[in-house]
């Protein structure tokens, strides 16, 4: 793929990032180069023309990037609308009964760089609304997902990271903090990491206390009647104190896939 701009091509392989261009244009902005000129008048103007040097058909349409805001010399200010043209399909000797829909952003461009509050969707049904600097996300925001799910909390980096709450399709919550990292597809991927509560709807029980990698490492398992295990939850061997919120009585032992093996007497919860 090569970006048109100035009657030059610049090579991008398909990637909407780049560093910044020698012309002095935003880091953010480097992704459309110099934005191309338009000497019309229409609202809606072509910001970036994406094109297929393998196309030997010079007439074929090409796909383009659409801004429907005000311009500050070359680049898009002000509040609009970003459109971006749709993926190729991955099999285009197939027929779709839908027409093929892009990226879209609407919010705030400054100096060409997304600021302060605005929403981007995804074509597969994805969207984030929240804040934005240095187009980037960053601050409070939310962000849902094609199943359902959304996390709620802070950004940092352009993803969720700090505290927030995730809101899992099957009625799951955690709250507390998280961090994200971009996954083997380049989707982010957001990890419970530090102090958090997990409540499972299926058990109605809880799992409060400290998290690594996504996993409880340290804390409290609480169960439905208050009941609760609490220790370190080691995968290899997880010695935990169990208190029972009925008798009022507790045990230290060790919990296994399918059962629980005692490794003191009984005794009452001090």
């Amino acid at each position: 793929m090569w970006l048109s701009f100035g009657g030059q091509r610049l090579d991008v392989c398909g990637v909407w990032k780049l560093t910044s261009t020698s012309s002095g244009a935003p880091p953010c902005l480097s992704t459309m180069g110099r934005l191309q000129q338009d000497s019309s008048q229409q609202t809606t103007r072509p910001v970036a023309r994406f094109c297929d040097s393998r196309m030997a058909d010079e007439e074929v349409p090409k796909p383009t990037v659409q801004w429907s805001g005000a311009w500050d010399d070359r680049y898009p200010t002000g509040k609009g609308v970003m459109t971006y043209p749709p993926a190729a399909p991955q099999n285009p000797e197939e027929e779709s009964e839908t027409e093929p829909v892009g990226d879209k952003f609407e919010g705030k461009y400054v100096a060409g760089c997304k600021t302060g509050h605005g929403r981007y969707t995804w074509a597969n049904g994805c969207y984030y609304d929240g804040q934005y600097a240095n187009d980037q996300k960053q601050g409070h925001g939310v962000m849902t997902y094609p199943d359902g799910s959304r996390y709620e909390g802070n950004f940092e980096n352009d993803g969720p990271n700090g505290t927030g709450m995730y809101y899992y399709a099957n009625g799951d919550i955690y709250l507390g903090e998280v961090r994200s990292e971009a996954s083997w597809t380049g989707a982010r991927q957001v990890i419970k990491s530090g102090q958090g509560s997990y409540y499972h709807k299926e058990t109605e029980s809880e799992y409060i206390g400290t998290w690594q990698d996504g996993r409880l490492v340290g804390g409290q398992w609480v169960l439905k009647d208050g009941s609760r295990f609490e220790g370190e939850f080691d995968a290899s061997s997880l010695q935990l104190t169990f208190s029972s919120a009925a008798s009022g009585l507790m045990q230290c032992g060790s919990l296994g896939a399918a059962s629980w093996k005692a490794s003191s007497r009984i005794s009452a919860v001090v």
